[in-house]
């Protein structure tokens, strides 16, 4: 509010104003990571940008955290970290995702973890598979990492008539097998 001015010339006359205080904005971008396939997702996360009056992270009420789509059983491409969250009486918050990059894993790698066979490879009404699977519960996801089929193994084949010619990923115990279907 404002008052005191004089002028033998002048009548003052005061209104009374308002001052709005707007939050700052705290920017959080998540990092980016990388993984072979089969294996978790690392820890995720962020750099956490635009702190003002000398706050740091354990000034905010709650801190924001990232997710990712991804399991260790999804097909190897690119995933979004999406971090999300955050809340505090003083700061309004702006998020910038990352990407997890799911990696092939070698050859070598895939031997050691890949015991089962799948024949035939590319597949076209069934898969047939030579291994202990007996009972065991199978997904199979395609390139894009949609699950699009899952059961229970009885026995050694799985029908593949229902799916569309393409790329897929069969996993059965975190294990992940790639087959075509023509």
């Amino acid at each position: 509010s404002a008052s005191g001015g004089s002028d033998v010339n002048y009548n003052f006359s005061y209104n009374a104003g308002a001052l709005t205080v707007n939050k700052a904005t705290l920017t959080c971008i998540a990092d980016d990571k990388q993984r072979k396939e089969g294996e978790a997702n690392p820890e995720f996360t962020m750099q956490i940008n635009g702190y003002v009056n000398g706050d740091t992270e354990p000034d905010i009420d709650q801190l924001p955290a990232a997710t990712c789509p991804a399991e260790p059983e999804s097909p190897p491409g690119t995933y979004d970290i999406v971090p999300e969250g955050g809340a505090d009486i003083n700061y309004d918050f702006e998020y910038e995702n990352g990407t997890l990059t799911v990696q092939t894993a070698t050859s070598v790698e895939s031997v050691a973890k890949n015991p089962v066979r799948l024949y035939p490879n590319p597949t076209s009404d069934r898969l047939f598979l030579k291994g202990q699977l007996s009972d065991k519960n199978y997904r199979i996801y395609d390139s894009q990492g949609t699950l699009v089929l899952s059961g229970k193994l009885n026995g050694s084949e799985i029908q593949t008539n229902r799916l569309a010619p393409g790329s897929y990923y069969l996993t059965i115990d975190k294990k992940r097998y790639k087959f075509i279907k023509k």
